[in-house]
This record gives C-alpha cells, structure tokens and sequence, in this order.
C-alpha cells in the first residue's frame, strides 16, 4: 500500500489477511473485482504515512505504538516537539474510514492522558484538525478534556488561540455539565452579586 503523496509518500508490505481481519472495507476493496482486488495493491495519497504507520503496528498488535510515551501514558522530553497527538487524531479518522470501531476506541483510551500532558501547540493542531474534518466524537472529547482535565497554564495558553466554535462548545460543555451535576448548588457564594460590586 502506497500512503501519502510525493515525496513524501511511503510503500507499507502488510499481510493481505492482517489487513483485512479487522476492517470489512479493506477486505471488500481485496477481495473483490475492483482495482484493489486485482492487483493486490492500494493506494492512498490522502493518508498520513505516519497515522497508517500507527494502523499498521495496530493491526498486528492490538496496541497503539508508544514511541512517544512513557510507561505511565505521559509524553517523554524527547516527544514534546512531536505531532503524536495529531496523529492519534489521524489514526482514529482512518479507524472510521475503514470501519475499524475497535481501532477507533482504543484511539480514544490512548487520549485522555496524552491530551492533558500536550504543550498548547500540539493540543491546538489536534483539537483544530478535528474541527476541520469534523471528527465529532473527537471534538466533544477534546472539549471535555479542554473544559475539565488540562491545567490552567494549558488553558490560559489556548484561549487566544482556538476558534470561536471550539470556545463556544466549551462554554455549552461547562454549562451543560454544572448545571447537570449543580456543582455548588445554591449557596455558592458566587452567586451573591454583592461579590461583584466595585
């Protein structure tokens, strides 16, 4: 399989049948009389060589690799240049493409700790790509972890960055969520306007 475009472009050799074991849409396109069928060969010059990489290494494994982590889920020094949450972005929209649930989920798993740990650039490009390939589940996810799991420095950092949807669906996410759960209920002494006069 031929990913990404030139020249930047990467040939993966990938078992015909660990290919197509968990995705019902790579096995239909092998396993058929369409040009995948025939020449036993695919390719893909929209795809992330990198986030196919990841595919591949799941396939045969089960596991999402972890060059970039450390034992306990948390980005190693040597990874905070890396694009690793934006690729974990890319792995679970190919999960969806290739009707890979199973892929998609283990994506989502792999997230929380990796999104909370991210430098503001790299939560930035992850939370960005969602939005603009609409990656719904992907978006609600990153707005929980934006509204609720990151630290302030992390959130101060993003708040003249993000667009006006990704701040807007936080806002509802925060609304929704303490309204739901009544956090303080009604004796949160914010809730005295007399706390807000000058």
């Amino acid at each position: 399989i031929t990913v990404g475009s030139h020249p930047n472009s990467e040939t993966f050799q990938v078992y015909k049948e660990t290919l197509c074991y968990d995705s019902p849409a790579l096995s239909s396109a092998f396993n058929s009389t369409m040009i995948e069928g025939q020449t036993q060969s695919m390719i893909l010059d929209d795809v992330d060589p990198k986030a196919f990489g990841l595919m591949v290494a799941w396939l045969y494994t089960q596991q999402i690799e972890e060059d970039d982590l450390n034992t306990t889920g948390v980005p190693n020094a040597s990874a905070v240049n890396s694009h690793y949450p934006l690729n974990l972005f890319k792995l679970w929209e190919l999960g969806g493409r290739y009707i890979m649930p199973s892929l998609q989920n283990r994506v989502v798993r792999k997230l929380m700790p990796v999104l909370r740990a991210a430098r503001a650039w790299q939560f930035q490009e992850a939370i960005m790509y969602a939005y603009e390939h609409n990656l719904d589940p992907l978006k609600r996810f990153a707005v929980y972890i934006l509204a609720f799991e990151v630290d302030d420095v992390l959130a101060n950092a993003l708040a003249d960055s993000l667009s006006r949807d990704i701040l807007a669906d936080t806002m509802k996410m925060l609304k929704t969520h303490c309204w739901q759960y009544n956090l303080n209920g009604l004796n949160d002494p914010r809730r005295d306007p007399a706390n807000y006069f000058v």
